[in-house]
């Protein structure tokens, strides 16, 4: 924001959820969320430059967002290392990604 103040009318919050709920419950309501939230009830996804908010269109919607991974490597544990490399290529991880409403890495 530039250092700016938001406007005194704004409602801040701390989470996707409660940006979806606060977006529903005020007529006129606009908030950014990830991709698993934007068909929450009472939330309308919007298109930009005719693209929708669509896992088919990740690569291509402008306010798309990759999640990446920063570790230490040398103080990362085995455990959390082995956690990673499931979570990027395990069937079982990319089917629970989607029920979630994320995108599973490829």
């Amino acid at each position: 924001m530039g250092g700016q103040e938001y406007g005194a009318n704004t409602i801040k919050t701390g989470g996707n959820g409660e940006i979806a709920q606060n977006v529903a419950d005020n007529l006129g309501g606009v908030g950014y969320v990830g991709l698993s939230y934007a068909n929450a009830p009472g939330v309308k996804a919007v298109p930009i430059e005719g693209v929708t908010p669509d896992p088919a269109n990740a690569s291509t919607y402008p306010l798309s967002r990759k999640l990446f991974y920063y570790t230490i490597a040398d103080k990362t544990s085995p455990e959390a290392m082995k956690f990673i490399k499931w979570s990027q290529s395990s069937t079982e991880a990319a089917a629970i990604i989607t029920e979630v409403g994320f995108i599973p890495g490829k």
